[in-house]
């Protein structure tokens, strides 16, 4: 069978997980690359006609198209997917997150919707459709017009990862979307960033995260967070770096690099990776799970920075709010070992939780001004993604409507406005602190855009209760609040597909 897969996400790691397994199987599979179909925070981009006639024609020879989104993507990829049908009459199948936790969602814009990982389900359904056999007994597959849902479907137990086909960099069978037009995939592309796996899944349930309902609802009672040994992993990225002379990092794709391995595992791989393979590697992990001589060790074999979240001071909030257990006396530790073996390290933090109050923001900006420099500070927007547990409390909670999912960070960033006007000073505040915390001479410590001297002043209490004042809690903060509102209706009007262009 001909089969394309097309992804918003360049270098999907489910495109690329999942082609090789087709491949494996005797089916041709085509790589497509959508990067329109991506939100942005203020100007998503868009699909002109030309370019929609182009994405048909490039798909007319699939017997078969997958696609997977974001939930942050949906709407966006709904359009898509509804005109290229009104063009072609092929089958399609949705997969991914989104169409994992609101399979409903998905089913009224395509025939087949997979619910959890499809590595396994997507070879099942391709070698029944070229055999002509049976397709509705096949397992994590919904068909249409079944538009129940989840609730009865049978799920396969979660891949054993090391029986997987590796990526095979097949770069004549990868296209991307640009200006218009329909290009293959070039080196140049990765822009010497290579990206790897060597485990799947999350042992943590954040409130705000779809790996909560991953655990607790569609995987529960399983082993869903799962290692992959060091060989297969080793042996993948000694491709990469034979075909790939201008590779200068790997990035492990993963929740948590280091969560699941023990020392005499970060020993092997770090040896072998060394004598491997000795290019400079990235991560992400927890602070729980930094230990100082398993950072060692992996310095030793290249590995140079880290990026942590979600960083929080408050234990009340990252309790009953977040779902976390991660302290500030435990952001303080891993940032020390970190600092002391020479780790870049990116803190993820997050802004506008209308849960937080004023004392909650000064105590998340004062950890960030304890942590030693040089990091940086990446900032979100709380989001409230659907069938997540935090989704649910802000529905029961009045803070948002039930299937009204906010699918930006404008948007999420406006429910917080409106909500809770105290702490809009403070979080203006914060969202300056994005960027590179450095020492500089003659001026001291800088986050972001402040240094630390004028941090100090914003944040002092007169600062802050001038700023708190009535004239500004009902006349300013609304106002901007309305022009965020009005923006990201704009954005979502614009974001609809320009077929007369």
């Amino acid at each position: 069978m001909n089969i394309a897969l097309i992804s918003p996400i360049m270098f999907d790691l489910g495109a690329y997980t999942i082609a090789p397994q087709l491949k494996a199987n005797g089916h041709n599979v085509r790589l497509l690359f959508i990067l329109e179909l991506m939100n942005t925070c203020y100007a998503p981009a868009r699909l002109s006609k030309r370019a929609i006639s182009h994405i048909a024609t490039f798909l007319k020879s699939s017997d078969l198209i997958g696609i997977n989104c974001l939930s942050e993507n949906y709407h966006k990829t709904a359009i898509f997917i509804d005109s290229i049908r009104a063009m072609i009459n092929k089958p399609v199948i949705w997969g991914g997150i989104h169409a994992t936790l609101n399979p409903e969602d998905c089913i009224k814009h395509v025939d087949i919707v997979c619910v959890g990982e499809g590595e396994e389900a997507i070879v099942d359904l391709a070698g029944r459709m070229e055999k002509n056999e049976e397709l509705n007994s096949i397992q994590n597959l919904i068909f249409k017009p079944d538009d129940a849902g989840a609730a009865d479907i049978q799920l396969r137990p979660p891949v054993d990862l090391n029986s997987l086909k590796p990526f095979d960099y097949d770069l004549e069978s990868q296209f991307v979307v640009e200006k218009d037009l329909i290009r293959n995939v070039e080196e140049r592309d990765f822009k010497g960033n290579f990206l790897t796996y060597s485990s799947r899944g999350c042992p943590f349930k954040c409130s705000y995260c779809c790996n909560s309902t991953m655990l607790g609802k569609t995987y529960i009672g399983q082993k869903y967070c799962r290692q992959r040994d060091v060989e297969p992993v080793v042996e993948e990225l000694k491709v990469i770096k034979n075909k790939f002379p201008s590779c200068k990092a790997i990035w492990f794709n993963e929740a948590d690099f280091l969560h699941g391995k023990d020392h005499k595992i970060i020993e092997e791989f770090s040896k072998k990776y060394k004598a491997e393979i000795g290019i400079p590697f990235y991560m992400w992990t927890n602070p729980a799970s930094i230990k100082e001589e398993s950072i060692r060790s992996l310095v030793g074999a290249g590995f140079k920075g880290v990026n942590i979240g979600t960083v929080n001071a408050n234990p009340e909030i990252q309790e009953s709010i977040y779902n976390r257990t991660a302290t500030p006396e435990l952001y303080k530790r891993a940032s020390a070992i970190l600092r002391d073996n020479g780790v870049s390290v990116e803190y993820d933090f997050i802004l506008c939780n209308p849960y937080e109050s004023n004392a909650h923001i000064l105590n998340n900006i004062n950890l960030l001004r304890d942590l030693p420099p040089p990091f940086k500070t990446v900032i979100y927007s709380l989001t409230y993604f659907p069938e997540t547990e935090l989704y649910r409390r802000a529905v029961a909670d009045g803070i948002i409507k039930d299937r009204g999912p906010v699918s930006s960070y404008i948007e999420a960033a406006y429910k917080t406005w409106i909500f809770n006007y105290e702490t809009v000073y403070l979080n203006i505040v914060a969202s300056l602190l994005r960027g590179r915390a450095r020492k500089v001479r003659f001026i001291g410590k800088v986050y972001g855009l402040l240094p630390d001297s004028v941090l100090g002043i914003l944040i002092s209490k007169p600062f802050v209760k001038f700023f708190s004042l009535k004239i500004f809690r009902f006349t300013v903060y609304p106002l901007f609040g309305i022009s965020i509102k009005m923006g990201f209706a704009s954005i979502k009007k614009i974001s609809k597909f320009q077929q007369n262009r």
